[in-house]
């Protein structure tokens, strides 16, 4: 490999890891279900579906999509006094439910004991 093609990767790998994000970067799918991983800028606040999520300091985010979610989710965005709403469509997920049938009551039921 030549040396200048190296030279301008890693140039190229600098900036992108060095520069602030503007944007909201999302890491997952968005299915029922599922864990996303976010990145955005470390001094934003974000809100999904009105709800507060803790940005690290890195700029990182964190939150999980119900099993059963119908709606979209609704990303806000507050950075120096800017609001910036992102929305995301969920897709419905396909559960593989296996069911049991004739199985004995005692099988079924755990006893009143306990509970």
């Amino acid at each position: 490999m030549d040396s200048t093609i190296i030279y301008r990767f890693f140039l190229v790998l600098f900036f992108f890891t060095s520069s602030q994000v503007n944007a909201i970067e999302f890491q997952g799918n968005f299915t029922q279900g599922h864990f996303i991983l976010g990145k955005t800028d470390p001094k934003a606040q974000i809100k999904v579906n009105k709800k507060d999520v803790k940005v690290s300091e890195d700029g990182f985010f964190v939150f999980g999509i119900d099993r059963d979610r119908k709606f979209d989710l609704t990303f806000t965005k507050t950075l120096n006094g800017k609001k910036s709403i992102i929305t995301k469509k969920v897709l419905k997920r396909e559960y593989n439910i296996q069911r049991i049938d004739g199985l004995a009551e005692s099988k079924v039921t755990p006893p009143g004991i306990g509970l």
